[in-house]
């Protein structure tokens, strides 16, 4: 080491020559030993360590391994344990999806025979109130009022019977839901029936005549009959091709 040390210094002859001479000393030889002797022990202890090494860390690396392998065999069950829940999720997840759709379908074809057999007044009923919600959307009128203000000014106002129709719609909207919904999927005999179908129509007579429009009514046997013209309006019913038309416009 320390001619290693040596040889990296830049000495002239003379110096190297006096350096030398003092390093050949025997007291100083003898330092020089015991340094060398330090080096070379502590290496040994170094290499002793490096044997034993592998003995001193043999048990935790076994107890380590064995650890590890516990592990990975718990994450294997859990990992096959997860595939057979989610086999699992998905059939119960067909099953459920296959009861709703028959639930669906039973409910749809019930509905459907409902409809097919209910009271045939009630196709009556709403094609009349169809035909005249279609009317009515047209029935919006806006007439221009010349008023006076309080200093005498001429004032052009606007009138709307656009209340009116809003109202008649929303009563024609309500009285084909009940006939949709409540009377469609009911079990009413005749005479009950016909009580219904009659105060439907009785709720409409107002709205309607608001506007100069008759509501359908029922006659002395209980058969639908169409709405009847108020004096403010002609309303013209005509059959074509399966359907019926209305036609509303002012009269002279």
């Amino acid at each position: 080491m320390l001619q290693n040390l040596l040889k990296k210094l830049s000495l002239d002859s003379e110096s190297r020559e006096e350096l030398d001479r003092v390093l050949s000393l025997p007291e100083v030889e003898a330092v020089l030993a015991r340094s060398d002797e330090r080096a070379l022990e502590q290496r040994r202890h170094l290499l002793q360590q490096l044997r034993e090494a592998p003995r001193r860390h043999k048990g935790a690396i076994a107890q380590a391994m064995q650890h590890a392998a516990a592990a990975r065999e718990r994450v294997h069950r859990a990992e096959i344990e997860l595939d057979n829940a989610k086999a699992s999720m998905t059939s119960a997840m067909s099953a459920e999806l296959a009861a709703q759709v028959s639930e669906t379908n039973e409910c749809a074809a019930l509905r459907s025979e409902l409809r097919r057999s209910r009271d045939r007044r009630i196709d009556d009923l709403l094609l009349h109130l169809s035909v005249l919600d279609d009317g009515v959307r047209a029935l919006i009128q806006v007439q221009p009022v010349m008023t006076r203000t309080l200093a005498g000014d001429r004032e052009l106002k606007y009138t709307s019977n656009e209340r009116e129709v809003v109202a008649a719609r929303t009563a024609l909207s309500e009285a084909m839901h009940e006939l949709e919904q409540d009377l469609t999927f009911s079990a009413l005999g005749r005479t009950q029936m016909t009580e219904r179908l009659a105060a439907v129509c009785m709720r409409l007579a107002d709205p309607l005549a608001a506007l100069d429009l008759g509501a359908p009514t029922l006659d002395e046997r209980g058969e639908i009959q169409p709405p009847m013209a108020m004096p403010g309006a002609v309303a013209v019913y005509e059959e074509q091709k399966g359907y019926f038309a209305l036609r509303v416009a002012s009269s002279d």
